[in-house]
């Protein structure tokens, strides 16, 4: 995959990029995605501008930091060969970045937008900018480049969590799952119910905790299931810097 012009490559980061090449497919983890797979498969080498580097989630990058906007291209090779470096069965991904001999001469570049994340209810800045030239001299062609990049993503995750409260409760009209007379017993515990946790034997011989008052004699129901609701904010702040210097 191919930016045309800077910052032209689609979506924020190098693992959403990938995703419009045929074959590649990845993983959502809460906000942003962060596992990519090669034909299914996660284990592939990664380099970046063809060497291979590591970082201190283990021997590979960690894409999810590469914002699109630094990007040159992307190099996905689905099958290893002899040529490739090793470490990657599923394949090899190479992460090119900007170079100032990539340009005629002068260019410079910038961007800046907001988003505004429904949940989270923020406005985020995001904002980039490219500046590269080379030179003619007495010792050679001289090229500097300078490409920077920042991102501050707000983020809400809600979850609704279900439980199991398996506490008798009683008595209740018509409550219950099997047959038999109703149990007016007090305590509860002198009924005869049994758990179905519990291994088979004599309707009595369980405890009272009975999962959604399976097996419960009628007149008594199981505690209603418990319902946690959770909704969890967090921001993510990616700052990237890009200084390349070449020589010929």
């Amino acid at each position: 995959i191919v930016s045309e012009d800077i910052g032209k490559l689609p979506d924020n980061s190098v693992v959403e990029s990938l995703q419009h090449v045929t074959g590649i497919s990845i993983i959502r983890n809460n906000v942003e995605p962060s596992v990519v797979l090669i034909r299914g498969l996660p284990d592939y080498q990664t380099l970046m501008n063809g060497r291979a580097i590591f970082t201190s989630s283990g021997r590979s990058v960690s894409l999810p930091d590469f914002p699109s906007e630094l990007l040159s291209k992307v190099d996905v090779h689905k099958a290893s060969s002899a040529t490739d470096v090793e470490g990657g069965i599923a394949g090899l991904i190479d992460i090119r970045l900007h170079r100032p001999f990539d340009f005629d001469g002068f260019r410079f570049v910038g961007s800046a937008k907001a988003v505004n994340p429904s949940l989270a209810g923020n406005i985020d800045p995001q904002a980039s900018f490219l500046i590269s030239d080379r030179w003619s001299t007495e010792i050679g062609e001289i090229g500097l480049l300078f490409d920077m990049s920042f991102k501050s993503i707000h983020n809400r995750q809600d979850q609704v969590l279900m439980g199991q409260r398996t506490t008798i409760i009683g008595p209740i009209a018509g409550a219950g799952t099997s047959g038999g007379s109703v149990c007016t017993m007090n305590p509860i515990t002198n009924c005869p119910v049994r758990s179905t946790t519990t291994a088979a034997g004599v309707i009595g011989s369980g405890g009272l905790n009975v999962p959604f008052a399976s097996g419960v004699r009628p007149g008594y129901g199981a505690e209603s299931s418990n319902i946690s609701l959770f909704q969890r904010a967090g921001t993510i702040e990616r700052a990237s810097l890009n200084l390349a210097g070449q020589w010929r």
